[in-house]
């Protein structure tokens, strides 16, 4: 009972959100595992000499292999129980601080399902990154396990698996290619029946889904072969810099396997990152454009008690082109249309509908008796013909009595033509020159505005509030309005998710500084070679440093990339059949991911710098 009634309640919002979040979770989970894979290999690293000695004694390799697993079995139990004691102590603060969403108040009440399932996760996903580590403890001989050598993968493992990526990555792109294509020919050649287009649309969309997931899967399977490449290509000019350039560079070529793991790692955060941003910018750029299609007016002001002084003060206000007090009336269709069909009829002179509209008039509204007609009621109802000529029966809308309803004049319009996009979505209207309805006393006005664009829309749709005070009934709408409450919904979900997607960023910048912490510590003899020979303590932590950056920036920028292009694949297939869809790239976005990648990867760089250099030039020579 419980159930169904918090489903009648939130339209089984709650669920949806439970996904939501749990999408993300996985994904977090996902991101940790390929930094506990590094992580583990470190952990393997410092235990090789110990390993080498069980293997001496005695120890065959299923010995070896469950030593490992039961390290990694302990840590991801040990691990899993402290973060649900830290999320369970999180949602216990929330509560006692009075947090809540919308109507419903955060509090802590632990159910087995939310405490078993996290655990089981953190558990599994930390026993199968530590499985890739064993193999590199049993591969190796006992005598060759006594010095520190490079874990490569075979020549043959890695061609299989640049085949299958490529594989992948040109499967994904015909998926995308042809839904695209069959997307753009069904709205073209749209035979009316909503439903069957509808559900067209949605499974292309998911063919749409499916190969950019597999173009995704291909890069992250070859990530071992191209994103070396790339940063040896991004390597080139840095390591001309100077010679803690030139060691970090190298440095890089040393293991691709586990680089190309930690860019990975960062590469899927930043990629996810990177689309949420172009597809957020696309979105608000493409419904815009769509919405100045559909709207003609900027800000429409309804309400009672309108009048002549809210428009000057409107008119004061800045970013306001120009105000308008327009007349409102209620008319039927008497004959030359669709029968009794209801109308609303606004009443302006013809020099000032156009300071007010976004609309190309024509000659057609110098016509005394011409009735405008938006676009939309033209393709919706045939009985309005352009040069047709009307007999409206136009009243007050605000009329008392119904006898004086019925006392208005009749009056024939002609001229019908559609000469803008629109005022709002609701209702049949038509806009005439005043002089059409002399005569006909109203007490219903509007007011419209038309914008400089130039000022934020919150800002100013406050100051004209301020303006028209309190009025009874008063309704503010338009292209203006429609554009900031799909800006800021846009704009919260993707602050909702870039906040979520953080969380793996920093999960994968821990896993860079434990690649840095395994290049130390298999290069603890060549850096004290060079320190030996001249190079100082500093320059060691620069090249340190270089080396992170360069990962960071590699992975930022192939992400950036990759996301970008996905984000426009989804906008095209989710908007291409309302119009036309504008590509815009997020380059405030853009700006602000590389440069905190890059300072994250400076910070990630500073513990393993201090175990670099901690130790004595000396003592890690003579060390056997």
């Amino acid at each position: 009972m419980e159930d169904r009634l918090l489903s009648e309640q939130t339209g089984n919002g709650v669920n949806i959100m439970t996904v939501f979040l749990m999408t993300f979770g996985v994904l977090a989970m996902v991101v940790a595992a390929l930094v506990i894979a590094n992580t583990f290999q470190i952990m393997v690293a410092r235990q090789r000499r110990y390993l080498a000695l069980l293997r001496v004694i005695g120890a065959d390799r299923r010995q070896i292999r469950l030593g490992v697993l039961q390290q990694a079995l302990l840590l991801g139990v040990i691990s899993s129980l402290i973060g649900i004691l830290l999320a369970m102590g999180l949602m216990g603060l929330a509560g006692c601080l009075g947090l809540h969403s919308g109507t419903m108040k955060l509090a802590l009440l632990p159910t087995p399902a939310a405490l078993l399932l996290p655990f089981m996760l953190g558990v599994l996903a930390t026993l199968v990154a530590a499985f890739g580590s064993t193999r590199m403890a049993i591969r190796v001989r006992p005598l060759e396990a006594l010095q520190p050598v490079d874990y490569q993968e075979r020549g043959s493992r890695k061609r299989i698996g640049l085949l299958i990526s490529i594989l992948l990555a040109v499967i994904g792109i015909a998926f995308v290619i042809w839904s695209s294509w069959r997307v753009r020919e069904l709205v073209r050649t749209n035979t009316g029946d909503t439903v069957q287009t509808t559900n067209q649309q949605e499974l292309l969309l998911g063919l749409a889904v499916l190969g950019v997931l597999l173009i995704f899967l291909g890069a992250l399977i070859g990530a071992r072969r191209w994103i070396p490449a790339l940063l040896r290509c991004l390597g080139r000019p840095v390591s001309r810099i100077g010679p803690s350039c030139r060691v970090g560079v190298a440095n890089i070529a040393r293991n691709p396997s586990r680089v190309a793991a930690t860019g990975v790692a960062l590469l899927i955060g930043v990629t996810l990152v990177s689309t949420l941003a172009t597809g957020a910018v696309t979105t608000k750029r493409t419904l815009a454009k769509d919405i100045d299609q559909r709207y003609s007016l900027d800000i429409e002001i309804s309400g009672q008690g309108l009048n002549k002084n809210n428009v000057r003060a409107i008119q004061r206000i800045k970013g306001v082109a120009d105000a308008e007090l327009v007349q409102r009336f209620n008319a039927k269709v008497e004959s030359g249309g669709p029968s009794q069909d209801s109308l609303t009829v606004y009443a302006l002179d013809a020099s000032r509908i156009r300071r007010v509209l976004h609309a190309d008039l024509g000659p057609g509204m110098q016509k005394s008796d011409a009735l405008l007609v938006s676009t939309r009621t033209i393709s919706k109802h045939s009985g309005y013909r352009n040069g047709s000529q009307l007999k409206l029966l136009i009243a007050d809308p605000q009329a008392d009595d119904e006898r004086e309803k019925e006392a208005v004049a009749r009056r024939t319009l002609t001229g019908v033509f559609a000469g803008f996009g629109g005022l709002d979505t609701s209702g049949v209207y038509a806009i005439t020159d005043s002089r059409n309805v002399a005569g006909i006393n109203t007490k219903t006005h509007e007011i419209w505005i038309r914008t400089q664009g130039d000022r934020d829309a919150a800002l100013l749709l406050d100051d004209i509030r301020q303006a028209v005070g309190e009025h009874d009934d008063m309704a503010i709408s338009g292209g203006l309005t429609q554009k900031r409450l799909w800006g800021e919904r846009i704009d919260s979900l993707l602050a909702i998710m870039v906040a979520l997607l953080g969380v793996a960023v920093i999960i994968a910048l821990i896993g860079v500084s434990n690649t840095l912490m395994m290049s130390v510590l298999e290069r603890r003899r060549e850096t004290a070679t060079l320190r030996a020979i001249g190079m100082s303590s500093v320059q060691v932590r620069r090249s340190l440093g270089v080396e992170a950056c360069m990962i960071a920036l590699g992975a930022s920028l192939a992400g950036i990339v990759l996301g970008m292009l996905f984000g426009w694949i989804g906008a095209y297939q989710v908007f291409v059949p309302i119009g036309s869809v504008t590509f815009t790239v997020p380059w405030s976005a853009f700006a602000l991911i590389l440069p905190v990648a890059l300072l994250a990867a400076v910070a990630a760089s500073v513990l393993p710098a201090r175990e670099a250099v901690k130790v004595s030039p000396i003592e890690a020579l003579s060390d056997d």
